[in-house]
């Protein structure tokens, strides 16, 4: 009896730190998957599936369901290597890491592996912690109640701020060295609930309903930073000398605006550390909205039997919007601006010796040695009105299927906007969930955004009357060389009273 519980505790533990590296909610990433990252009828970012009864309980508390998505210049090799870049606050300082500092074998993986032939390349970091998350179903309605964490990182990075091969071959065109980064995070309060539409759903058959669902949000902002630096190269080859053309813009609120501001008036700042990236610097807020028709196939009268029978058989076609609002940062903002400047190198300019792996305070790290981040005299800094965020907005179309031990699902979203947590454009993406014996079943996905490596993820749900665990791994691919690596998992607990 001890060495089993000691393995159901071993167990658990594992799932739970794999739901901090987690990527729950990567719909805004044009990368989608599940949160909790398996069953089809889970995902509240779709918040007309709380309707949905795949399984009877009269109220499911989910606890620490997370996770954590990496795609950096330098991926992660492990596990506890992604919880390093995550809890680890030298990560957030950019100090202490001098055993990583880059070495021209490492140089030439990251161009290999990420740029390819392209002048730049894009990278992020995404992560969510929804610390409660407690649903019932009522007998014509069900609802929800979550308490969550988001937080993102986005950056693009110029090939010559890793190397300056064109010029050394021959090609004395301009020389990318730009840099952009935007970082945000924000805590969310959201109440869902879902119900049938009774007029359209009285028209059509007893076994086909139309649901819909919807989610408003109140949101407590907390930091937020973007950063521009833009510095374009030149060589001249009759006159023999380098030239360049840069400037420089940064916007940052909460603690960010704090920060930036020590930074510019010359004072010493340790740096960002997690507590004070999250203190509050404003409010919002967001709704999520959908619409689904759900037709149950065969011997399944679940929609005739609500809380007497599961949904075992359906078929479903889904539309949801997702994340429209705004967040308003209410205290002082920073700005710094540098308009186009043209000076004259006295020598070769340098290329990074460490790597970024995008934490919202590392970005000085990285550019100081490279001269990109002068706070000079010609710098105009400034103190912005109240700044608004929009939400990352997208709508998504789907279709899920479910057939006893087989679920599968297919949709495509379209994101709006450009934000920390979202490109904007179009993305795909796939699952099925085989369940080969009651208590456990596995899940594999695939999926590709425009200007976003595609994904494949894989894992597995852990069932039991009382409780459930579950947790996925995922692999990106490479833009440059095509190859995948690991990326971050997603997991969680969830406890059911029957």
């Amino acid at each position: 009896m001890k060495f089993r519980v000691t393995y159901y505790l071993r167990i658990l533990f594992f799932l739970v730190s794999a739901g901090w590296l987690a990527a729950p909610g990567l719909q805004a990433q044009n990368i989608s998957l599940t949160r909790g990252g398996s069953s089809l009828y889970q995902d509240l970012s779709w918040p007309q599936n709380l309707y949905v009864q795949d399984r009877l309980f009269t109220a499911r508390i989910g606890i620490l369901q997370g996770g954590y998505l990496s795609y950096t210049p330098q991926p992660a090799g492990s596990v506890s290597q992604h919880l390093d870049r995550l809890y680890d606050t030298r990560y957030w300082r950019n100090t202490g890491l001098e055993s990583e500092l880059l070495t021209p074998a490492g140089r030439e993986t990251i161009l290999r592996e990420h740029f390819g032939s392209n002048g730049s390349a894009r990278f992020f970091n995404q992560a969510e912690m929804n610390w409660i998350d407690i649903r019932w179903h009522g007998n014509r309605r069900s609802y929800a109640l979550s308490v969550k964490t988001r937080y993102a990182s986005r950056f693009e990075i110029g090939r010559g701020l890793f190397s300056l091969e064109g010029a050394q071959n021959g090609d004395y065109s301009a020389i990318n060295r730009s840099f952009f980064q935007k970082s945000q995070v924000f805590h969310e309060l959201s109440f869902t609930t879902a119900e049938p539409l009774t007029y359209l759903s009285g028209m059509l058959s007893d076994l086909s309903q139309f649901v819909v669902g919807i989610t408003p949000k109140f949101l407590i902002a907390a930091g937020y930073t973007e950063v521009y630096a833009d510095e374009q190269i030149h060589y001249d080859q009759l006159a023999h000398h380098w030239s360049s053309t840069s400037q420089f813009n940064q916007r940052a609120s909460g603690y960010m605006a704090e920060f930036a501001n020590d930074i510019a008036g010359g004072r010493y700042v340790p740096g960002l550390t997690r507590k004070n990236l999250l203190n509050p610097a404003g409010y919002g807020f967001g709704v999520d909205a959908g619409i689904s028709y759900m037709i149950t196939l065969g011997d399944d009268l679940s929609l005739l039997n609500r809380g007497r029978e599961a949904t075992r058989k359906a078929l479903r076609f889904n539309f949801s919007l997702t994340d429209i609002g705004a967040l308003f940062y209410t205290g002082e903002t920073f700005g710094a601006n540098l308009d186009p400047t043209v000076t004259t190198l006295q020598e070769e300019p340098g290329v990074a010796d460490r790597t970024f792996y995008g934490a919202p305070a590392e970005y000085i790290h990285f550019l100081e040695p490279l001269g990109l981040h002068r706070m000079e005299d010609q710098i105009e800094l400034g103190v912005d009105e109240p700044k608004s965020v929009f939400l990352p907005s997208a709508a998504h179309l789907g279709i899920d299927f479910m057939y006893n031990v087989i679920s599968l699902s297919g949709s495509a979203h379209y994101t709006f906007q450009d934000q920390a947590f979202s490109t904007s454009g179009f993305g795909v993406n796939s699952t099925i969930e085989v369940r080969p014996f009651s208590p456990l079943s596995i899940h594999a996905g695939t999926g590709f955004g425009q200007d976003q490596p595609g994904y494949y993820s894989g894992g597995a749900r852990l069932m039991t009357r009382w409780f459930e665990l579950n947790a996925t791994a995922v692999l990106l691919r490479t833009r440059g060389s095509g190859s995948h690596l690991f990326a971050g998992a997603m997991g969680g607990l969830s406890i059911y009273l029957n």
